[in-house]
C-alpha cells in the first residue's frame, strides 16, 4: 500500500510521519513545501498522478486565524481549492483521502461538547475555508476520513503554547482571554489516534467526519497558566510573572468560537490502547518545547 503525507514538516505532518515509518508493508512518500506548493492547486492533481498513492494524507493548512482575515484569497487557495484538486485525484483513482478539519467550523454558542452531527456556523475566514473543504469532500462522496481537531499544539509551529512562551520571554505580564474554551491535544496524540483509525478504516467506502478528542475542556487563560507553571520549572529565561485574564471583547483579534470543545468519538478512541489524560499529554509536550527552546535559544 502506497501512502503519501503532504505537509510532512508541519507540526502534525511530522508526528504522522513518525507513526507511519514504524508500520510494515507501507511504501511511504512525504512531501513538504519544497516538493509541492499549494498555491498551484491544479499541479497537485497531476503530481499525484505521477506516483498514484492509495492513501493521500493532507496535513497542509493555512492556520493563522488573525492573518487569514487579510489574506482570504490565499487562505481559500490552500484550505479549499487545493483540497478540490486532491479530491479529483481520489475520485479518479478510487483512493482514500485523509483530511484534517477544525473546531472553528462552529460558532461556539452551543455551550456543550460538539459532536460530528452538530450544525456548523464559522465566525471567521479560517473557519469558513475549513468548512468549505469539509462540505466539498462530503458532497463529492469520495472515499475519505475527515478528522476534526481543536487547538493542536507541539514543540514546533505557530501554535498557542509557543506564542505564550515567546511572549513570556520578553514581557513581565501578558494578557490571555479566559472566555474561550477548547479541547486541545498534542500533535503526537492526534497522530496516535488518527493513524490507528486510518489503518483500521482505510477500506471503508464513502466520506465521514470523526472528532479527535479525549473529552478534555480548558480555557486559554488556564492553559497558558498551567503551561507556564510547568515550563518555568525547566526554563530560566521566562520573564513573565503575571498572566492577566481578559474577555474576548477586549482582545484585538478576530472573532473566535467561545465554546468549541469536541465530544470524543469512542469508536476511533478505542482503536488506540494508550491514550493519555490531558495533564500527561501537556507534560510530554512541555518537555519537548523546553528541549527545543534550549537548542534554539543559543
Amino acid at each position: 500500500m502506497k501512502v503519501i503525507i503532504i505537509g510532512s514538516k508541519g507540526q502534525l505532518g511530522e508526528e504522522l510521519l513518525k507513526k507511519f515509518i514504524n508500520i510494515d508493508n507501507i511504501e511511504l512518500i512525504y512531501w513538504n513545501r519544497k516538493d509541492i506548493d499549494f498555491i498551484y492547486t491544479e499541479a497537485i492533481y497531476y503530481k499525484l498522478l505521477t506516483i498514484c498513492p492509495d492513501i493521500v494524507i493532507n496535513a497542509v493548512a493555512y492556520t493563522d486565524v488573525d492573518k487569514a482575515e487579510q489574506n482570504a484569497e490565499l487562505v481559500y487557495k490552500i484550505n479549499y481549492e487545493s483540497v478540490k484538486s486532491i479530491v479529483r485525484y481520489i475520485k479518479d483513482k478510487k483512493s482514500l483521502l485523509v483530511h484534517f478539519s477544525s473546531d472553528y467550523v462552529f460558532d461556539g454558542r452551543k455551550n456543550a461538547r460538539y459532536s460530528e452531527y452538530d450544525s456548523t456556523n464559522p465566525l471567521n475566514i479560517y473557519g469558513h475555508s475549513k468548512l468549505a473543504a469539509d462540505l466539498y469532500i462530503l458532497n463529492s462522496s469520495c472515499n475519505s476520513l475527515i478528522f476534526r481537531t481543536s487547538w493542536i499544539f507541539s514543540a514546533k509551529g505557530n501554535n498557542f503554547l509557543n506564542k505564550i512562551l515567546k511572549l513570556s520571554k520578553i514581557k513581565e505580564s501578558i494578557e490571555v482571554v479566559n472566555d474561550q474554551y477548547g479541547s486541545p491535544l498534542s500533535a503526537k496524540v492526534i497522530a496516535e489516534i488518527t493513524v490507528n483509525a486510518i489503518m483500521k478504516l482505510y477500506k471503508k467506502n464513502g466520506a465521514e467526519i470523526y472528532n479527535v478528542s479525549i473529552n478534555n475542556i480548558i480555557n486559554r487563560y488556564d492553559l497558558a497558566f498551567l503551561f507556564l507553571k510547568k515550563a518555568k520549572q525547566k526554563l530560566f529565561n521566562i520573564k513573565c510573572n503575571k498572566i492577566i485574564p481578559i474577555k474576548s471583547i477586549f482582545h484585538n483579534g478576530v472573532l473566535r468560537p467561545k465554546h468549541s470543545y469536541l465530544l470524543e468519538n469512542k469508536n476511533i478512541n478505542k482503536l488506540s490502547s494508550h491514550l493519555p489524560i490531558f495533564n500527561n499529554c501537556l507534560d510530554e509536550t512541555v518537555e519537548e518545547i523546553v528541549s527545543y527552546s534550549k537548542k534554539h535559544d543559543h
